[in-house]
């Protein structure tokens, strides 16, 4: 858990500074459509069986829900509010998605690590507090990102809820394999609505993009799932 945290929260800063060249959707295009691709060869070269249909959805779901517009509003903050802003607020997630854990599976938290939650995201708030009453701050792109960056950590927080579902009898590559990819069909359909999937696709096979991007999704997302 705490690799997988780290993975995550360096990858971050690596996209962030990505930002400078590329849009936020061109970047969670990127890193599902990869990610899942080589997680999906490991799966199938190391760890293959069949998956239940059951889990098959919840993983889907998870992954549209979170890896898909969840991504895609937590790049879309990172570029508006920067990275500290928009993981201080993502530190919510997993207190509440333990916390509805609680009623909807039965797993119990001691108070202990009640209170272990609280002093996390309490710390991070009170470390942060500052940036968000500067002036630059109070503008409509911040606050773009402000709202981005809560949307975010509610979706991601249901997309825990639903792998929780998903991941029983499946292997965290495969599961993996299958978030991503669900996540890449929602930047696909977004791109064949919009009728640019062949620019996007090309894209994806530019020395720049690769220079930029590939670094982060193989730290942050894939070895981070």
């Amino acid at each position: 858990a705490v690799g997988s945290a780290f993975a995550w929260s360096f990858g971050s800063v690596f996209y962030a500074l990505a930002f400078k060249s590329i849009s936020p959707v061109q970047a969670a295009w990127f890193k599902n459509a990869i990610a899942g691709l080589l997680l999906g060869i490991l799966s199938i070269a190391f760890f293959s069986g069949a998956v239940p249909l059951e889990n098959v959805g919840w993983l889907s779901f998870s992954g549209f829900l979170g890896l898909g517009i969840g991504d895609w509003l937590y790049f879309l903050a990172i570029a508006h509010i920067g990275v500290s802003r928009t993981v201080i607020i993502s530190q919510a997630v997993p207190a509440f998605t333990a916390l509805l854990a609680w009623p909807l599976f039965g797993e119990t938290l001691s108070a202990m690590q009640i209170g272990g939650i609280a002093l996390v995201i309490g710390g991070g708030v009170l470390a942060e507090s500052r940036r968000f009453t500067q002036k630059r701050s109070r503008n409509h792109f911040d606050r773009i990102g402000l709202i981005a960056a809560i949307t975010c950590a509610a979706l991601w927080t249901i997309s825990n809820l639903a792998l929780s579902k998903g991941m029983v009898d499946v292997t965290p590559v495969t599961g993996g394999a299958i978030r991503f990819g669900a996540g890449a069909f929602f930047f696909a359909a977004w791109f064949i609505k919009d009728g640019n999937l062949g620019s996007n696709v090309k894209f994806m096979f530019k020395a720049s993009t690769w220079r930029l991007l590939a670094f982060p999704t193989f730290i942050g997302a894939a070895l981070g799932m």
